[in-house]
This record gives C-alpha cells, sequence and structure tokens, in this order.
C-alpha cells in the first residue's frame, strides 16, 4: 500500500472508529436506561447486565452501516476542504486509487459485521431476548421422513421432550396403512425414547389394534425434532445455515425462510461498500462546497432509511408478496441506484 493508500486509510480509521464507537455508546446509553427497572428484581444486576449484551450486538448490526457512511463522508469531505482530495487526483491518482483503501478496511469491517451477527448476538442472547414482535413459541410440529409422517405435540420450549405424538404411514393409494400413538418422548444424548401406547394397522376390511412398547432408536432414526429452536437465522453462521437447510428439506419442511436469512446476511455485507459509494456524491465530489454538518444529517437520516427498507423487506418476505431474493437485496439495490444516479449527476 502506497504513502497516500496508508494516509486515506488511517483518516478513515479515525473517523470511523469515532463514529462507531459514539454512536454505540448512546445507543447502549438510552438501552441502559430503559433496563434499569430490572435492577428491583431479584439478581437484577445479572439480568440489568445480560439485557445490555443482548441489545448491543443489535445495536452494532444498526449503526455499522451508518457509522460508514458518516465516516467516508467526513474522510473526504474534509480532503475536499483541505483541497487534498483535488492535490492526489493531480498527482495522478484515480477514483479507483482513491477509494480502495476504503474498500479495502470495508472487507475487515464486513468481516466485524458478520462475526457480530453470527456469533456475538447468539452468544449474549441478542436473537432471542431483543424482539420488535415477540411470537408465541410453537408448542407443536410436523415432519415428514423416510416416507412417514410425524406430529408431535406439547413440545418443551428447547424441542427435547414431547408430551404426545401421532406416526402416519400411507399406502401407495395415500390411505393410512399404520397409526402410532406415541407417549412421552425424550432425547437422551445421541437417542430418542419413546413409547408406542397403541398401533393401529389398517386393512382393506378390518382393523387391527396392538399395545405399543417401549422403543429407544438413534437420532438419526427419528426426524430431527429434539434441538433448540431457531428463532432468528439470520444469526447463524453460514455452515449453519446450510446445515439448516438439510436438515429442513429432509424433514419435509419448506427452507425458504433459512434461504431468505442467507440472503439477507449477504445483502447486510454488500451493505458496507454500498454505503461507501453512497458517500462520495456527499463528499468527494462536492468539491470545496461540501457541507460537512450536512452529510453529517444525511448519513443518520439515510443509514435509518436504509435499515428501514430491509425491515420493509422482511415484511413483505412474511407477507409472501416478496420472494426472499428481492426481500432481502431491495434496500442494497435502491442505494446503489441512487449512489449512481447521484455521481452522475455531481460529474456532468
Amino acid at each position: 500500500m502506497s504513502i497516500i493508500n496508508r494516509y486515506i486509510a488511517k483518516e478513515y480509521l479515525i473517523f470511523f472508529a469515532t463514529c462507531f464507537f459514539s454512536l454505540t455508546a448512546i445507543g447502549v446509553t438510552f438501552n441502559s436506561l430503559s433496563e434499569l427497572k430490572l435492577l428491583n428484581e431479584p439478581d437484577g444486576k445479572e439480568l440489568f447486565i445480560a439485557a445490555v449484551l443482548s441489545a448491543l450486538p443489535l445495536l452494532m448490526e444498526i449503526i455499522l452501516p451508518i457509522a460508514v457512511l458518516l465516516s467516508t463522508i467526513l474522510t473526504f469531505a474534509n480532503f475536499s476542504k483541505t483541497s487534498e482530495a483535488v492535490a492526489m487526483q493531480a498527482s495522478g491518482l484515480s477514483l479507483y486509487q482513491l477509494i480502495r483503501p476504503l474498500f479495502i478496511l470495508g472487507i475487515f469491517i464486513a468481516i466485524f459485521s458478520y462475526f457480530n451477527q453470527s456469533y456475538l448476538a447468539p452468544l449474549w442472547g441478542a436473537d432471542k431476548k431483543l424482539l420488535l414482535v415477540q411470537k408465541k413459541e410453537e408448542n407443536f410440529a410436523w415432519r415428514h421422513y423416510q416416507g412417514k409422517l410425524y406430529y408431535f405435540g406439547d413440545l418443551t420450549p428447547r424441542f427435547h421432550r414431547a408430551s404426545w405424538g401421532r406416526v402416519f404411514e400411507f399406502n401407495k393409494t395415500y390411505k393410512i396403512k399404520n397409526l402410532e400413538i406415541l407417549d412421552n418422548l425424550y432425547k437422551e444424548g445421541q437417542s430418542i425414547t419413546l413409547k408406542v401406547e397403541k398401533l393401529y394397522n389398517f386393512y382393506p376390511s378390518r382393523l387391527n389394534v396392538e399395545e405399543g412398547e417401549e422403543k429407544k432408536l438413534w437420532e438419526k432414526e427419528y426426524p430431527v425434532i429434539f434441538r433448540d429452536d431457531v428463532s432468528h437465522p439470520k444469526y447463524l453462521s453460514f455452515w449453519s445455515l446450510f446445515q439448516e437447510v438439510r436438515i429442513k428439506m429432509a424433514s419435509g419442511e419448506s427452507p425458504e425462510k433459512v434461504i431468505f436469512a442467507f440472503y439477507q446476511k449477504l445483502a447486510s455485507l454488500l451493505g458496507i461498500f454500498v454505503m461507501i459509494l453512497l458517500a462520495l456524491p456527499f463528499s468527494l465530489f462536492s468539491g470545496r462546497a461540501a457541507n460537512v454538518r450536512m452529510g453529517i444529517v444525511l448519513a443518520i437520516i439515510l443509514g435509518f432509511v436504509f435499515w428501514l427498507i430491509e425491515q420493509i423487506g422482511a415484511g413483505l418476505f412474511d407477507a409472501k408478496i416478496l420472494g426472499a431474493f428481492p426481500a432481502a437485496f431491495t434496500g442494497d439495490f435502491l442505494f446503489i441506484v441512487l449512489a449512481v444516479i447521484l455521481i452522475n449527476r455531481k460529474v456532468s
């Protein structure tokens, strides 16, 4: 990296660190004030710390794109104000060479964003404790596995126990051939213990009923049901998402929500670089006329608009109005188009 590139990177890192930590501190302060009531509860200190930690990854997820946009505007606006940007371009630096240090740093910021979303958020409970809308936990589940249809009821929150179940097996004409009535299923290590209360065999002219027995099966012999529930798949790692798709397909479930979460993660990483591009017309291409205060206001507004578009896309996906890909990448696409239009207007 040349001296000029190191200089640009250094200036950008100073602005980015200032913006990111300042905005995070403000967010944590407001969240802490809203959680002070927990201190009156038994074990209040532990609950308060857990609540603050659970908020932190989600706050950083929202703040990162804003910090990138804001720090890019401040960096190039400062260069424009002091005519350093003109001097750099006069010395032969192209636009690509000017913004390349920021894109290189953007890669590291994207890696941190991925680590925050995929590891810190689940570790500190951000994927379950901070929900805009609290969802009622389902206590039943259907699974299709190895030609049989399974139904489980009265599941525990972590799906390690079910009070009862039904197993349907069909013939070639899709009529019920066998029905197992299950009782008290639970997981122990890698095995599943269950009690077959009754076994119904449906014949063309008669019904045969047999008494069941207790069984102990290996986990791989049964549909995947006794595992921790995944409330927000986008807080899983890429590898875990691939595993989740495989599990759902093997269980006869639609993996569409997991695929949407995969696209969301990619879109959030791409958003880091989109924000760098979007900052250029408000800073580098504004010359000495760059208004830093206006740039700060626009950065904050555009950052929250970007987050809002992400939420709208997720809502439209849940409502089955948009597919997984357009719902996840709408924000990135709109902001790329906006950046290109504004840059062309400044250049022309």
